[in-house]
């Protein structure tokens, strides 16, 4: 063989050996890249996924959030018991008896936070029933525990009335919903 086949021969194996080098080289890089590749989409997978979980988390508190106030609507906080009183008293006006509220006490001994409130009103039979079933059927969890009716004919003016004279539990909360 010749010297100049020789050196082209070496010349190629030289070639050879570097282009192999760098495609093995290349090789591992990729098998690198497509590793990392994978790696970073199943964080990414693994991160919707937990935004999704998320989303349906937030979605059902904020359903219970709502379900929560509307419950809570149902019950009279500490702060709204003027407000509540009001609302009795708004009643007797609009069912021809007026209310009275006696007493406003915190009930002692119950499974939950209850008031007990004494009421009075006064009119005729109707209005008095009226205002009775009116005020238990406000929106509110309310149960009438003693009731106490009574008829009062005035000698002088010659009218009647009847009176009743009961107490409610109301259903209380220490605190409105948020």
């Amino acid at each position: 063989m010749n010297k100049s086949t020789l050196i082209r021969f070496g010349f190629a194996l030289a070639l050879l050996a570097v282009s192999s080098g760098t495609y093995i080289w290349w090789h591992a890089k990729l098998q690198d890249t497509k590793h990392t590749v994978t790696t970073l989409a199943q964080k990414i997978q693994d991160t919707n996924m937990l935004l999704d979980k998320a989303t349906v988390e937030k979605t059902t508190l904020e359903s219970l959030s709502d379900v929560e106030s509307n419950i809570y609507s149902h019950f009279v906080a500490e702060t709204d018991i003027v407000s509540f009183l009001g609302v009795l008293e708004s009643v007797g006006r609009a069912t021809g008896a007026p209310v009275t509220i006696t007493s406003v006490s915190s009930k002692k001994g119950a499974d939950h936070a209850m008031l007990e409130i004494s009421v009075k009103t006064k009119g005729s039979f109707k209005n008095v029933m009226r205002t009775i079933g009116a005020i238990e059927n406000v929106p509110y969890y309310v149960t009438i525990n003693t009731l106490t009716l009574s008829h009062v004919r005035s000698l002088v003016s010659k009218k009647e009335f009847w009176t009743a004279v009961f107490t409610l539990d109301v259903g209380s909360v220490t605190q409105t919903a948020s």
